[in-house]
Formats: C-alpha cells, sequence, structure tokens
C-alpha cells in the first residue's frame, strides 16, 4: 500500500511538469516504472497479517456549532452519546473527544466494508444532522486489532462504566517539501520513516500507526501511549520524514476507552 501511494506521488509529479507534446511516452514510462517499483518491497514494511483497512471519521465543528450549551444543545449531545453507544455493538470500533477545544472535536474510527457505509453511519449522529458537527471520513490502513481489547472487556462487563484514558494522537499532513525530487532519496527517506515506526511501535510508545489511502493532504496516522505531548511530539519529529519537510505533525490529545489500543 505504502508503495502505491509513492509511485502515485512520482506519477503526478511526472506528467504535471513534463511538456504538453511529451505527456503521452512519459504516462507510458511512468506506469511501466510503477509496475517494476510495485514487485519491490520497501525493507521494514509491517507484516499485512498484523494491518487492517478502517474508515475514520474525524468529527469538526459544523456550520450550526455554538459554544453556548442550552437545552437543545444538551438534548443534541445526549442523543450523540447515544447513538455512539447503538453504533458501538455494530461497525463503529473507537471513538472519543479530543480535548484541546479546538475547531477538530473528536473520531470515529469504523470498520465498515467502504466510505459509503461508513458515512451512512456517520449520518444517524444526531449532532451531524443538526449541523453542530460535520464529518471527514478518510480510508486507514492502520494496526490490526482497533477496539478489540475493550469489545472483549465490554462482553465481559456490560454495565461497567468505561474508563477513558487520553491519548497524542497525531495526524500527518504534507509537508513543504512533500513533492519528491529524486527517486532513491525518496525511497531512503520512506525506509528509514518505516524503521523508526517499527522502532517506536517496539517500544511500546507508539499504538497505532499507519497512512491514509486516499492520496489527499492527509498522508497518516500515529497514536501514542506517550506520558506527555511532549515526549509524542519529539518522538514524531524525529521522523525523517517530519525531518525532512516532506511530512509536518500536528497533534490532539484524544480521550478514548481504556482497550481501544491494541
Amino acid at each position: 500500500m505504502k508503495s502505491v501511494l509513492i509511485i502515485l506521488a512520482l506519477f503526478d509529479l511526472s506528467v504535471s511538469t513534463a511538456p504538453q507534446g511529451a505527456r503521452a511516452p512519459v504516462v507510458a514510462g511512468a506506469i511501466q516504472a510503477g509496475a517494476r517499483a510495485a514487485a519491490q518491497r520497501y525493507q521494514n514494511e509491517p507484516d499485512p497479517s498484523t494491518m487492517a483497512t478502517y474508515y475514520f471519521g474525524l468529527l469538526r465543528r459544523g456550520p450550526q456549532w455554538t459554544p453556548e450549551r442550552s437545552a437543545e444543545t444538551e438534548r443534541i449531545q445526549r442523543e450523540h452519546m447515544a447513538n455512539i453507544r447503538r453504533l458501538e455493538m455494530g461497525k463503529l470500533i473507537a471513538a472519543g473527544p479530543f480535548a484541546d477545544g479546538g475547531d477538530l472535536r473528536g473520531v470515529f474510527i469504523f470498520q465498515a466494508g467502504s466510505v459509503e457505509e461508513a458515512r451512512r453511519l456517520v449520518d444517524t449522529d444526531p449532532a451531524v444532522q443538526a449541523g453542530r458537527l460535520a464529518c471527514e471520513i478518510h480510508r486507514w490502513y492502520g494496526s490490526k486489532g482497533i477496539g478489540s481489547k475493550y469489545a472483549a472487556w465490554k462482553k465481559e462487563n456490560p454495565q461497567a462504566q468505561d474508563k477513558m484514558v487520553t491519548y497524542q494522537l497525531g495526524l500527518l499532513r504534507r509537508g513543504p517539501q512533500s513533492a519528491p525530487a529524486d527517486a532513491e532519496e525518496t525511497r531512503r527517506l520512506h525506509e528509514d520513516h518505516l524503521a523508526h515506526i517499527r522502532s517506536l511501535m517496539q517500544s511500546g510508545k507508539l499504538g497505532a500507526a499507519g497512512p491514509f489511502t486516499d492520496d489527499g493532504e492527509l498522508r497518516g496516522l500515529l497514536i501514542f501511549r506517550a506520558a506527555s505531548l511532549d515526549e509524542a511530539r519529539a518522538l514524531a519529529e524525529a521522523d525523517p520524514l517530519v525531518k525532512s519537510g516532506r511530512l509536518v505533525v500536528e497533534f490532539h490529545p484524544w480521550m478514548a476507552a481504556d482497550g481501544t489500543l491494541p
């Protein structure tokens, strides 16, 4: 999956910078080069059996959001929470708010069959229906087992109150140096990036990670068990792709049920 993303990035660059009359051979050459590169695996790639495809919903303030609290906003919030509990009996495997009070409000993670199915589930949310929240959905290739520990615990303790913990969630976005200038340098940086991620996963401080595969401005996701935001930021900013300016990381403290991470 990561190989495909890099190939697409190189393909877009080669086509956009080629003269108009030369684009047909450039496209053909890019496709052939992409086919050869796709057969190659990056060093330190995760075992596919340890990964899964999810649909990541990023909740933000909607057009009808207001900071004031009223009987109506309290009703919508109660119904929002009731809908989350209903969805957690099915395809919603993780959910929780951001604790920094900004424009981004929280996260849904779905184990759905498609982005369309995830959208239908999001659209059942009363806060989304009322316009207090809006949700963008991204296909995420992330660590297998998200929500499984919590689901097992909840099955054994259906009446118990959830214990909420705070994770440091890093959104990886395109950086100022995101356009790949050299294929070999891109490959080296990507392999070093994967080695860094593997090291953090093995340390236990990084609980889940993986790329968004819809090839947009959001490139990936890191969820840290680090003791503080400063520690998580230092670990993320040591990533070779972040240090090179290919990626930038944006952090939010995310409150989710204990057992959310694998």
